[in-house]
Order: structure tokens, then sequence, then C-alpha cells
């Protein structure tokens, strides 16, 4: 599972430019979570100090001005908490699984 997960990484743009050995550290420190249909990633207003790269399943995003609404969809090859980390800020958004992950 290591090589395929260092594989994953490889080819995610937020690793681009990252050696193996570094790519081979993080996928030391890795760990794996599912959520089923339905179940909130993060809720906005929520601190977020984690980023989560989607390997399978589909997640809405909703703003908190706008929560009727998705925004935006991620799937496999996109990332979760990459903005909160970066700003350091509560999020914006609501994001909720629509699909098992």
């Amino acid at each position: 599972m290591k090589n395929e997960l260092v594989e994953f990484l490889r080819l995610h743009s937020c690793c681009a430019g990252l050696s193996l050995s570094e790519l081979e550290s993080i996928a030391e420190l890795a760990s794996f979570r599912t959520y089923a249909s339905g179940e909130t990633v993060i809720e906005a207003g929520d601190s977020f100090y984690s980023l989560s790269l989607v390997i399978s399943g589909l997640f809405e995003v909703r703003a908190s001005t706008n929560l009727a609404t998705p925004i935006i969809y991620l799937g496999p090859r996109d990332e979760i908490g990459f903005l909160h980390i970066m700003h350091d800020s509560a999020s914006p958004v609501t994001i909720r699984a629509t699909e098992p992950s």
C-alpha cells in the first residue's frame, strides 16, 4: 500500500517537486479516513488542521452564506483543507460526502 500511496502523492499537484524520499516520508505519516454518504468532513466556522487528499468518493462544498446550493464538487485527486492550513482560519464552507469514500 505504501508504494501505491507514494505513486498517488507523486501525481498530485500539491506534491509537485518533492523528492522520492520526501514522498516516502509523507506516506509514512499518512492515515486513511473513510466517509459515508452524507457524513460531514468539516462544518463552516470550524477549524481544520489537516490536508486530505481525495482518493475516491465525491464531496460537495457549500458556502456558509448559501447552504442550499453546492458551489463545487470534489473528487479523486482533489484536496480538502489546503486553504485552511495556509491561512490558519476557520472554514468558510461546509464539506460533505455525497458518495462513500
